[in-house]
């Protein structure tokens, strides 16, 4: 069954980044939801009682140059901090 195996895949993805990130594991969270990006994000963050909110980001069109809507919902709506990471964007030429 597809959607078994994408969440499958995201919660291995999800431990690995958990497991990398030098923190305690008994100070990371990870949860995999299905639904609208925003709406369930700020949902687990409150439940869980989150003090930030990690997010990437896209690279912008000119309607959401500045936080692309989903990372705008968020940090607009959420009751604690908001980190928005970029990926750098790639050297001239290079896609």
């Amino acid at each position: 069954d597809f959607d078994v195996q994408q969440r499958g895949s995201a919660e291995e993805s999800l431990a690995v980044i958990a497991k990398d990130s030098g923190l305690e594991p008994a100070k990371v969270s990870t949860v995999v939801c299905q639904g609208g990006i925003y709406h369930e994000v700020l949902e687990e963050a409150k439940v869980f009682g989150c003090d930030v909110i990690v997010m990437s980001s896209h690279r912008p069109a000119m309607k959401t140059y500045f936080l692309g809507s989903n990372a705008g919902h968020m940090v607009r709506y959420a009751k604690c901090s908001v980190l928005v990471v970029r990926k750098p964007a790639l050297p001239a030429g290079q896609h």
